[in-house]
């Protein structure tokens, strides 16, 4: 179990002025879950540049520097490519001074994982030029990379292609396609790190029968109504018991943790019973077997219009 650390980058906007957040925290707040997840034994941290303009970074940052823990954790973090890059088909002076400026804000000599972050579908990545991220490695500021798939076709070519040794994309409950890709991923000894395994929080028991809505400030008023109301639908046709409805978000962190193909399962933190279910599944063990076939069969394996 991981920790995901979008959550905690407050409000925001895209260049398009559309939230980009998930609402305010306070760095009170953000740095408190930090310790208790080190505490606990959480090793594996993800954020991004993008998250909050830099402000998740510096926050997690302030928080490992000020630890109790003397464990170091895993940092991963996401850098996305410029317009220039992608033309190119290349990495530039841009990306390394992203690089140092993401290690200033993570006060860090490293980055242990660096994802590039959403690139475009059509890179190639078979012939992109990624030798700057080989002279980062060599000068010991970058340990291992590979990018943050936008959609199934992105992670599926970077696997193919074997693009660095890291690849992170939605897996969950109702996103199972990554599973197409597991045997090559074994093939091609490269990582998986599986994110939104709630489904941006949706498969959570506060959900499951109630009524609600998403403030302006969070991303997910963006969100299809119809894509919600699928997610309900899906978790309906499960026909959970009641003590299983009690622990949906527990059962869904297990669902991905189940698969040894899973290098680790990123779920946001935002607040405490997140955190909660993070390190009671931490501690559990794998879902039944039945459990296992019944969300196989009586679910759908993706969203069909985000095929």
């Amino acid at each position: 179990m991981g920790f995901g650390c979008w959550q905690i980058s407050g409000s925001h906007n895209t260049e398009q002025g559309n939230p980009n957040g998930w609402g305010e925290v306070s760095e009170t707040e953000a740095t408190r879950l930090i310790h208790v997840a080190l505490d606990h034994g959480v090793q594996f941290f993800d954020t991004a540049m993008g998250y909050g303009h830099g402000r998740s970074e510096t926050l997690l940052g302030h928080a490992i520097q000020s630890a109790r823990t003397r464990t170091e954790p895993i940092v991963c973090t996401k850098i996305p490519l410029s317009d220039h890059e992608c033309l190119n088909n290349a990495l530039s002076e841009t990306f390394l001074h992203n690089v140092e400026a993401s290690l200033k804000r993570l006060k860090r000599h490293q980055i242990d994982v660096l994802l590039l972050h959403n690139p475009p579908d059509n890179i190639d990545w078979a012939t992109f030029d990624a030798s700057l991220i080989y002279r980062l490695q060599e000068s010991g500021k970058v340990g291992t990379f590979g990018i943050s798939a936008k959609s199934y076709s992105g992670l599926r070519d970077a696997v193919e292609s074997k693009f660095g040794t890291c690849v992170e994309w939605s897996f969950n409950m109702f996103e199972r396609r990554s599973e197409n890709l597991f045997p090559k991923l074994i093939e091609n000894e490269m990582n998986f790190i599986a994110r939104s395994p709630l489904s941006r929080g949706l498969l959570s028991e506060r959900y499951i029968n109630k009524s609600f809505s998403f403030g302006s400030e969070d991303f997910r008023s963006t969100l299809p109504r119809k894509w919600i109301t699928w997610v309900r639908s899906n978790v309906k046709n499960l026909k959970l018991t009641a003590t299983e409805k009690e622990n949906l978000s527990k059962i869904a962190l297990q669902y991905c943790s189940g698969f040894p193909e899973v290098s680790v399962v990123i779920p946001g933190i935002k607040q405490q019973h997140h955190l909660e279910a993070c390190l009671k599944t931490q501690s559990s063990d794998f879902l039944s077997r039945s459990l296992m076939s019944r969300i196989e069969s009586d679910t759908e394996p993706y969203y069909p219009d985000w095929g």
